[in-house]
C-alpha cells in the first residue's frame, strides 16, 4: 500500500503518538510519502519527510493561472469560500491558507489516484488534501481530532471537509459524537485510537509510597489545567499530605505557572522539569507512584480528546487520577481502572491520593485494570492495521469507480 500522508509539522515532540503510528505503518510495509507543511525534519528514522519550502509560495501566481486553465471551476470556487465566512481565529485562517498554498504548488506532484491521500489534521493538512482531491478528482481521507473540532469553534471549513472526505478518522468516541453533530456521515466515520509501540512489564509498586510521587506530562497550556493542579497541591500541602510532584512540559504558560508555584510556596514539593525527550520522560514514569491530570475545557473551547500521556501512565503501572473531560472516561472506569474526580472536589482528590499512598490492594487493583485496558485498546500495531484496512476500503471503492 502507498499513501501520501500530510502533516502540519512532522516529527514534533508534542506528537509522539504520530511517530509511533508511522513506525507501525512502516513495519507493516506501507510506503509513506510524508509531507510536513510547517517545519519538521527531512527524515524520520528510515522514512524521508518532504518539508514544504515556503519559498515555493512565491510561485503561486503561476500555479493559480495553471489550475485556472485546467480546473477553472475548482479554483474559482475558492473565492466564496475565502470571503464568504470568517474563521474562528487568525491562527486557523493562516493554517487553512497554508494548506491551500501547499496544495496549489504541489498538486501537480500528488495526482496519483492509486495511492491513499490522508491528512493528519483537519486544519492545514485537511485544506491541502481537500483541494488536491478536488483538482485531481482524487479521494482523500481526513483525521479530525479534538483540536480540529473544538478550538475556537472548530476548523473554518470543517463541515465541508468532513462531507467531502471519503473517510473521517478520529481517536475518541467523544470527538466522534461531536463530528456527527457537525454533519459527519456515520458510515464514513472511524474511531481508531492512538497506540503504544510496546508493553514492557509494569514497574513494581513501591512498598512504601511516602512521599507519594506524583507526575503530570503535557504542554503548559490552558486546557491542561495546571493552575488548578498547583492549587490542588497547595491544598494537599496544607492538609499534611507527604508528596513530591513533577511536571514535565513547556509552553506559553510557563512563566505564569512558575510565579504561581512561588506564590503558593510549593518549591519544596513541586518541580517543573521543562520539555523532555521520550527517554527522559520514560524515566519520570518509572519514578512516579501516580499520575495526575487536571484537564479542562479552555476558554476558546479547546480540550484534549484522550491525552496520550494517560495510556502511557497506564502502561507503566501508574494509577491515574483525572478529571472526566472529553475522552478520558473512555480509558478510565471510575474506581476500577483509575479515579475520575470533579476539578474543584479537593476533598476527594486528597482522599484518593492518601488512599493510593497507603492502600496496596486498591493501588494494585487500579493499575492492573488500567494495564488490561491499554493492552487491548492502545496497541500501535493493531490500530495501524485498522487504519490500513480503512484506507484499503477507500482505495478499493476508488478503483471500482474508475
Amino acid at each position: 500500500m502507498k499513501v501520501d500522508y500530510l502533516f502540519t509539522t512532522f516529527p514534533t515532540l508534542s506528537e509522539t503518538f504520530y511517530q509511533r503510528e508511522i513506525r507501525a505503518l512502516v513495519a507493516k510495509g506501507v510506503e509513506l510519502n510524508i509531507h510536513s507543511l510547517w517545519g519538521g525534519q527531512t527524515r524520520f528514522e528510515s522514512t524521508p519527510v518532504h518539508v514544504f519550502n515556503k519559498w515555493r509560495l512565491l510561485t503561486l501566481p503561476y500555479w493559480i493561472a495553471h489550475w485556472l486553465v485546467l480546473r477553472p471551476k475548482i479554483v474559482l470556487a475558492l473565492l466564496p469560500k475565502l470571503f464568504g465566512s470568517r474563521p474562528g481565529s487568525g491562527l486557523n485562517l493562516l493554517e487553512n491558507l497554508l494548506g491551500l498554498g501547499f496544495a496549489l504548488t504541489h498538486a501537480h506532484e500528488l495526482g496519483d489516484g492509486t495511492r491513499g491521500l490522508h491528512a493528519a489534521w483537519a486544519t492545514a493538512p485537511g485544506a491541502a488534501a481537500q483541494l488536491i482531491g478536488a483538482l485531481h478528482n482524487r479521494a482523500f481521507t481526513l483525521g479530525a481530532h479534538a483540536y480540529d473540532v473544538f478550538r475556537d469553534g472548530g476548523d473554518w471549513w470543517l463541515e465541508e471537509k468532513i462531507r467531502q472526505a471519503a473517510m473521517v478518522v478520529t481517536s475518541t468516541d467523544a470527538t466522534a459524537t461531536a463530528l456527527r453533530g457537525r454533519g459527519a456521515d456515520p458510515a464514513k466515520l472511524r474511531v481508531i485510537r492512538r497506540g503504544l509501540s510496546d508493553f514492557p512489564p509494569m514497574k513494581p509498586a513501591r512498598t512504601t509510597r511516602k512521599p507519594l510521587r506524583l507526575l503530570c506530562v503535557g504542554r503548559l497550556i490552558e486546557k491542561k489545567g495546571y493552575d488548578h493542579q498547583l492549587a490542588l497541591y497547595a491544598r494537599c500541602k496544607e492538609a499534611g499530605l507527604d508528596f513530591q510532584a513533577r511536571i514535565v512540559g513547556d509552553g506559553p504558560l510557563s512563566d505564569a505557572l512558575r510565579k504561581q508555584l512561588v506564590s503558593l510556596r510549593l518549591g519544596d514539593c513541586v518541580e517543573f522539569l521543562g520539555a523532555l525527550n521520550e527517554y527522559d520522560t520514560e524515566k519520570c514514569y518509572k519514578w512516579a507512584d501516580a499520575f495526575v491530570y487536571t484537564g479542562v475545557v479552555a476558554e476558546n473551547g479547546d480540550r484534549d480528546g484522550l491525552p496520550n500521556v494517560i495510556p502511557e501512565a497506564m502502561r507503566a503501572g501508574i494509577p491515574v487520577v483525572s478529571t472526566a473531560v472529553a475522552g478520558v472516561p473512555e480509558a478510565i472506569e471510575n474506581d476500577v481502572s483509575g479515579r475520575l474526580l470533579a476539578l474543584r472536589d479537593t476533598a476527594h482528590w486528597l482522599q484518593t491520593l492518601r488512599r493510593l499512598a497507603t492502600d496496596d490492594d486498591y493501588y494494585n487493583r487500579l493499575r492492573n485494570e488500567a494495564r488490561r485496558w491499554v493492552e487491548t485498546e492502545f496497541d500501535a500495531a493493531a490500530n495501524a492495521a485498522k487504519l490500513m484496512a480503512a484506507w484499503e476500503s477507500v482505495l478499493s471503492r476508488t478503483r471500482q469507480n474508475t
